[in-house]
């Protein structure tokens, strides 16, 4: 009877844990079709600030995105994981790029029209901006 016990608590933990582990993991904020699209911005990126790309995309059923920082060799490209909710429309990523990865932390204004951020290795820092207005090309006449 006691290694019966015993195993029911292992399950019984080992599922809080996947629980947990799913959980961590947010579905897209209700604003999620607001956001979904092209942003430009800027990034504090080896001491300067620099022009910044960003696409937010719900297409796996998770909020991901991907971004071109602009360089004078062409730039680079980096993608966002791992979304975790921190408010109504506001929430982290993972970050990955040539540079290593972290977290970016990003809140979209009320009307959807931009997002300021912080990004960091462990934790975002201040004046590491991450920021993104809506891109709209200029229309050819």
């Amino acid at each position: 009877m006691g290694w019966s016990r015993s195993w029911s608590r292992s399950l019984g933990f080992g599922f809080a844990v996947l629980v947990a582990l799913a959980s961590a993991h947010a579905a897209p904020p209700a604003c999620a079709p607001e956001i979904v699209g092209s942003w430009s911005g800027k990034v504090l990126d080896g001491g300067q600030i620099k022009d910044l790309s960003t696409k937010f995309s719900t297409q796996s059923g998770e909020l991901t995105g991907s971004y071109h920082v602009e360089d004078s060799d062409g730039g680079y490209d980096g993608t966002l994981t791992d979304f975790s909710r921190l408010g109504p429309c506001a929430g982290s990523f993972l970050w990955h790029d040539r540079n290593g990865s972290g977290v970016v932390r990003v809140e979209f204004l009320p009307d959807y029209d931009r997002f300021d951020g912080l990004w960091g290795l462990g934790e975002p820092l201040m004046g590491h901006i991450f920021t993104g207005h809506r891109y709209r090309p200029v229309p050819i006449s």
